[in-house]
């Protein structure tokens, strides 16, 4: 319950759990609870309880648990006509299963998608820009599992995308949902060692330049879901490794700092502060989420984990604000 409370004390008001279930097989694809790797249905009402006991707006994002990177995950299917019936089977059974968990808790909002489901999207591409395979009829999957999660649970069902690459061909069935949960980790610049008006800059173009238009098209209220490590060089949005770009994106706790990354807590902070100057000053941003937070212990490391950071103290200072301003 104090990992519960470290949270309330930034001021933040919503609490994103976001349980898995293993990717077991790939030929043909296999989806399951694995003990010991996936939350089992008890440890979700705990901390599902946990979190409504402090007044926290519950939101259920889950997640696929690869046993490797997802993108070899994605190449070694066979991804035929077969596969891709299994896949799309297997996958309806994972969604309905957290559909009935966020019906029987009265979880606030219930969040689908995110980059690593993006092979069977319409139109599916893998990393190195080939097609997925994915069928001709892929859109139809995904209108007929909205449908059937709004048959079983009746709150707030929201889409993630991962900026910019979601944005840039969103699919159709987005009509289907309530919101947009957008994924922001992307580089906002190449120095190193940027300034605040520098940041700020970056993000106001990009809102306005990018997100905004995406957002008028489908008329969606967004959300912003941000992850930056504490490091030097975190607002390029990777390290670059003998002309390869590593990615931060997977960087959380407990993970291993195997990026050779230095510490820099204010550069993390800095981050902070001009997405949260950026979003005051655009009534069509729903919100902000911190991502990748780590409950169990305060942490003075690369993580992207703001628990017992500067940016900690940076958004309980906002938050609260943020909460006592009224509703327009």
């Amino acid at each position: 319950k104090s990992a519960m409370q470290d949270t309330k004390n930034t001021g933040a008001n919503w609490l994103i759990l976001t349980p898995t279930w293993s990717l077991v097989r790939i030929n043909p694809p296999l989806l399951q609870i694995v003990a010991g790797s996936d939350p089992l249905w008890p440890d979700l009402l705990d901390m599902n309880d946990m979190a409504q006991q402090e007044k926290f707006n519950v939101a259920l994002f889950p997640r696929l648990n690869f046993p490797q990177d997802s993108n070899a995950w994605w190449q070694k299917g066979t991804r035929d006509a077969g596969w891709w019936q299994n896949w799309f089977d297997a996958y309806h059974t994972y969604i309905m299963n957290f559909a009935d968990f966020a019906k029987q808790t009265n979880a606030a909002a219930l969040i689908l998608g995110g980059p690593d489901i993006s092979p069977a999207l319409p139109g599916g591409k893998l990393t190195d820009g080939s097609s997925s395979g994915v069928p001709l009829d892929a859109n139809d999957h995904w209108v007929q599992l909205i449908k059937d999660v709004r048959q079983h649970y009746k709150g707030q069902v929201i889409w993630a995308l991962a900026y910019p690459e979601g944005i840039k061909d969103a699919p159709i069935f987005l009509q289907g949902v309530d919101q947009i949960y957008l994924l922001w980790s992307s580089g906002l610049t190449l120095n190193n060692h940027p300034t605040q008006s520098e940041l700020v800059k970056q993000i106001n173009q990009e809102l306005d330049t990018n997100v905004e238009p995406f957002i008028s098209s489908i008329n969606k209220p967004v959300i912003l879901a941000i992850k930056y490590p504490s490091a030097n060089g975190s607002a390029e949005g990777c390290k670059m490794n003998n002309q390869t770009c590593d990615w931060f994106e997977p960087f959380d706790q407990p993970n291993p700092n195997n990026l050779s990354l230095q510490v820099n807590l204010l550069a993390q902070e800095d981050i902070y502060s001009a997405f949260l100057q950026a979003v005051n000053q655009r009534n069509w941003v729903g919100g902000i989420v911190s991502r990748g937070y780590y409950p169990p212990v305060a942490l003075q490391d690369v993580s992207s984990s703001i628990h017992g950071k500067p940016a900690s103290d940076l958004l309980q200072a906002w938050f609260s604000l943020m909460l006592a301003q009224p509703s327009s």
